[in-house]
């Protein structure tokens, strides 16, 4: 027996236990800037917010860049459209929280019905939401909507907007969540997230996350993995591309655009619009600009769903059409928003071409009175880019003012039952907000991932390429 004991003292001194390593994620949140909460989950302005709530939350189906069906089941295991009006969802069961409390059918019906009424911008085919009816039998949720809904509700669903929401989060506490992740602890200076031992599907394989602020790298010099920031030709970007293992590309989904400013007084004349339209064109259409930058003058990236093939860009100097709103633009010096971090070749360019005409451009980089335009941009990278158009068009968003002029097309758009005539309804729609000058896009700049060698992002989807924890693992 003596010798036994002996044996077995001496298999556990040999054991060693590796300790649980922490991926270390740099993300810009507000939360960190001390601007708001850690995520206000109805109006998700920022593309990072975005992604952080895809890890927190689980939704009824789950977008899948690599099924053949584009939607893989999450918390719904299968689902079917009864009629034009009514969809079927068969729920999981034994379905948890983080904590390992009981997910209920009366909590997942109170979360639609609160997005249907308070929904955030992205979501739109949820606020036509009738009713819900629940049968805990055949663990079942049926929504019936007021007018007819086709597949575009899925894609609704599989947004991070849609995710389920425990009643804590809607008071800041992510300590109970629906997703792979949960967050154990949260300051100033780090939030940790670790994996949810109740998840419908397998836990993720990087078990522990580090989400530390940008100043994070300045102060330690070393992280796994970050959403390259924008404007990639900034030396401080290009600082970060230096430090990183390596650098993951993939396509040019964030565009640059210039959004009108209703109040200033040209704002309401079309072909004034379009007359800066057609500058913007004259102004960059021949721009190439080192470290991923690209002329570009649509909304939808190319090589997603919605990009019209046969847009031809406005030819370069052709304003001889719009000779009477030039000389609008001429009356007085248009004043446009710009960006702290934008190359001087854009705004030289663009001032060149308006000199060109007599126009006179001033630029400021803060609020102030009598702005016409302001350069922003948007991450497009959404399979189906109605999303996209709902955070555009939605209340609050930066066209809103012309909903009116394509809230006909957003309804048909969810109703129409055909693939093939619902893609032609969004390409009439992105053909709208261009010819009609709602906004004028530009330039595009191609994604990228920074990372360590350590981590592999095989698994994480090439166009969208969203920070998803849960699709990462380590490389050796």
């Amino acid at each position: 027996m003596f010798r036994h004991v002996a044996a077995v003292l001496l298999l556990i001194g040999s054991v060693e236990v590796e300790e649980e390593r922490s991926l270390r994620a740099i993300f810009n949140l507000r939360y960190f800037t001390g601007n708001g909460d850690l995520l206000q989950a109805g109006n998700i302005n920022f593309s990072l917010e975005y992604y952080l709530l895809e890890n927190l939350g689980a939704g009824l189906v789950y977008e899948n860049w690599y099924s053949p069906d584009n939607w893989d089941p999450l918390l719904a295991e299968d689902w079917k459209q009864v009629d034009n009006t009514k969809w079927l969802f068969h729920l999981r069961r034994s379905l948890n929280w983080s904590d390992g409390s009981p997910m209920l059918l009366s909590e997942l019906k109170a979360h639609f019905e609160r997005l249907r009424d308070h929904g955030s911008r992205h979501i739109s085919i949820l606020k036509n939401l009738k009713d819900i009816d629940t049968d805990d039998a055949r663990h079942t949720l049926l929504f019936i909507f007021k007018d007819p809904v086709n597949d575009s509700f899925i894609h609704e669903l599989a947004l991070a907007d849609a995710v389920v929401l425990h009643p804590r989060n809607l008071k800041g506490d992510w300590s109970v969540t629906s997703g792979p992740y949960y967050i154990a602890s949260q300051s100033r200076e780090k939030l940790l997230l670790k994996a949810n031992p109740s998840f419908v599907n397998a836990r993720p394989i990087i078990k522990t996350i580090e989400i530390l602020p940008p100043k994070a790298v300045e102060r330690e010099g070393t992280f796994d993995v970050m959403k390259r920031p924008a404007y990639s030709f900034h030396s401080h970007v290009q600082n970060l591309e230096k430090r990183a293992g390596k650098v993951w590309s993939g396509y040019p989904v964030t565009i640059y655009y210039f959004r009108f400013r209703r109040e200033h007084e040209l704002f309401a004349r079309q072909r004034v619009r379009q007359a800066f339209a057609q500058l913007v064109a004259e102004a960059f259409q021949d721009v190439q600009i080192p470290h991923s930058i690209v002329y570009d003058d649509q909304m939808i990236p190319n090589g997603f769903k919605g990009r019209l093939k046969d847009w031809h860009p406005r030819e370069k100097g052709d304003l001889s059409a719009l000779r009477s709103e030039i000389k609008s633009l001429k009356k007085q010096a248009l004043t446009i928003r710009w960006q702290e971090k934008a190359s001087p070749l854009l705004s030289e360019k663009l001032k060149l071409a308006a000199q060109k005409h007599g126009i006179q451009i001033s630029l400021c980089l803060d609020e102030e009175e009598g702005i016409f335009a302001e350069f922003v941009n948007i991450i497009g990278n959404q399979r189906d880019p109605l999303g996209t158009w709902n955070f555009l068009y939605g209340e609050g968003g930066p066209v809103h003012d012309f909903y009116p002029d394509v809230e006909r097309l957003f309804a048909d758009i969810a109703r129409n039952p055909r693939e093939s005539e619902r893609e032609a309804l969004l390409h009439d729609l992105h053909r709208q907000a261009l010819e009609h000058s709602h906004l004028v896009p530009f330039m595009a700049e191609h994604n990228a991932i920074l990372a360590s060698k350590a981590v592999d992002l095989s698994r994480t989807n090439p166009f969208d390429q969203r920070l998803r924890f849960f699709e990462m693992k380590w490389a050796d």
